[in-house]
């Protein structure tokens, strides 16, 4: 399977929704085929490049097949990505248009840090898992 062809979701670190997140992904996806990369590591200036940080994104972005996908965009190719019935809800979320989803989207992503927290600590995934983070 070419790197091209993996989605990767690029997450914020020290936010504890995302982290939360990811681990959520980690325990229900069933085709065990998403990777997971840090923002401002070696996997994401390689994908995405440099940024100044005003421009690093504010939340979960997924790459696959050359393609970016932000904001609700990343949350339904994560959901279809998970199988099972996460798949039947990222499909049924395709039916709320983008800028609705969008809407909701950016006002919790403006607010994750005030609302679930930040760690200056990285996460470290299990042994079982750690194949699946790059760097």
């Amino acid at each position: 399977m070419e790197i091209d062809n993996i989605p990767i979701v690029f997450f914020d670190s020290h936010c504890l929704l995302c982290n939360g997140s990811v681990q959520f992904i980690l325990k229900y996806e069933r085709k065990h085929i998403l990777q997971f990369a840090p923002f401002g590591g070696v996997t994401y200036h390689k994908l995405i490049g440099d940024h100044p940080p005003d421009e690093t994104p504010d939340s979960i972005v997924v790459i696959q097949n050359n393609q970016l996908f932000r904001y609700s965009k990343a949350i339904i190719l994560i959901l279809i990505n998970m199988g099972s019935f996460w798949k039947i809800l990222g499909i049924a979320g395709k039916i709320i248009p983008p800028f609705v989803s969008d809407f909701f989207y950016t006002i919790i992503t403006s607010n994750r840090y005030k609302w679930f927290g930040r760690t200056d600590s990285c996460m470290l995934p299990s042994p079982v898992n750690r194949h699946r983070f790059l760097e």
